[in-house]
């Protein structure tokens, strides 16, 4: 039946000219009304044509999907090359990060304002360590890039799994401990000195990516400021710093040349920063332990040989034995050459032989910082504490004035 199917396809198409596969195969199809794929075999116009009801499959090598001719010398030294290139990339930037940002400022610029070469170096490296948001996201970001780059290079040159170990280790081992080691170590600044320069290069060519995330971070997170500290921070500091501290530290690792502070100089420090913050009543001395002299004291050997021996500067008087209201400050130098000839305190300053200075009345709530401006003006040294305003204002007019009557 297929038989007398195409002889009467032939003399359908004798005098047709085929020119398209295609269109010869839906003519053979409306004919037979097969839809089996036919093979065609054209000759010239004026030649017969030979047609065959089925596919003859031709002999060819199969061809594999993604199969890779295997590297040329050139190719593997050439990605080797890239790979070294990338690890050093990863653990330069890597390093870095971590030694430009852990840099002490405040320790650089003590440094500076001693040593000239110091000052050169520290210069150098704050052109870079100041803009910290824009120095840290372009080594972040060429890090990044180098990272993600290796496994693409190792993939050319091992299997996929031994280019995944060889990236974690390569980039741990020289990209990660070994550079952020180095460029926090004893050379710190000498590594930081040398690169900076190139740190700023980089800046300037990734700044269009860099230079608007710093940006956003300046305005989120705030622009990085110096260290400095305050008071009480540096009073922690100056007892970090004293010799007993640094007795109970290991000997391995506290520097050669720290001697340490002594303890008197330690308090001496520590009590000038907190001179604004203290107030007169915490360090005064209670009236009970004071010694008062009286007007009427006599001023006999006893009495100067007393002075001799205490050595007092100044010394409080009261306007009477009975009365602890101190109306003038004795100045013991005023002794100096003075003649004992049993006469009281009294009498010796109407005579002029010794000097009696007004004191100054302070409240409580008064701090030391403006106790200390007052005796800095030279008027007198010691001063007297009272318990209101008003007080202090009475007593202080009333000195005045008995020692005008006197």
């Amino acid at each position: 039946m297929h038989r007398l199917a195409f002889l009467t396809l032939f003399s359908l198409v004798e005098s047709i000219e085929l020119t398209d596969i295609a269109s010869s195969k839906l003519l053979i199809d409306k004919a037979t009304g097969l839809q089996t794929p036919v093979t065609c075999t054209f000759e010239p116009v004026d030649a017969k044509y030979t047609c065959f009801p089925f596919m003859q499959a031709e002999n060819k090598e199969p061809n594999i999907v993604g199969a890779e001719e295997p590297l040329t010398t050139g190719e593997t030294i050439t990605y080797s090359v890239v790979v070294v290139l990338l690890v050093c990339t990863a653990g330069v930037m890597s390093g870095l990060g971590v030694g430009l940002a852990s840099i002490d400022q405040l320790s650089l610029e003590i440094d500076a304002s001693n040593d000239p070469v110091v000052a050169k170096q520290a210069k150098t490296i704050f052109a870079v360590i100041d803009k910290f948001h824009w120095m840290l996201v372009t080594l972040l970001l060429c890090n990044a890039a180098a990272m993600e780059a290796l496994p693409l290079a190792l993939d050319k040159l091992v299997p996929a799994w031994a280019a995944i170990v060889c990236s974690v280790t390569g980039v741990l081992f020289f990209g990660e401990i070994i550079p952020q080691a180095m460029c926090t170590g004893p050379r710190q600044r000498e590594i930081a000195v040398c690169m900076c320069p190139l740190v700023l290069c980089l800046m300037y060519l990734t700044c269009p990516i860099s230079w608007p995330i710093a940006k956003l971070l300046d305005y989120l997170l705030g622009e990085h400021q110096l260290q400095r500290y305050n008071n009480k921070e540096l009073q922690q500091l100056i007892l970090l710093h004293t010799k007993k501290a640094l007795e109970d530290m290991d000997s391995d690792h506290v520097p050669d040349d720290v001697d340490g502070i002594d303890n008197y100089g330690a308090r001496v420090m520590t009590g000038a920063l907190q001179i604004h913050s203290v107030n007169t009543v915490e360090v005064m001395t209670k009236m009970s332990k004071v010694d008062v002299l009286s007007m009427d004291e006599v001023l006999d050997k006893d009495l100067l040989k007393q002075f001799h021996e205490v050595g007092y500067s100044r010394i409080p008087i009261s306007q009477s034995r009975t009365d602890n209201q101190i109306i003038a400050i004795f100045l013991t130098k005023s002794l100096v050459g003075y003649e004992c000839c049993n006469e009281t305190i009294r009498e010796a300053f109407q005579r002029n032989k010794i000097t009696l200075r007004p004191p100054i009345y302070f409240t409580p709530e008064t701090s030391l910082a403006l106790v200390a401006q007052t005796f800095k003006d030279g008027s007198s040294h010691m001063g007297v504490v009272c318990d209101r305003r008003d007080t202090a204002t009475y007593l202080r007019d009333a000195a005045d004035r008995i020692l005008s009557e006197i």
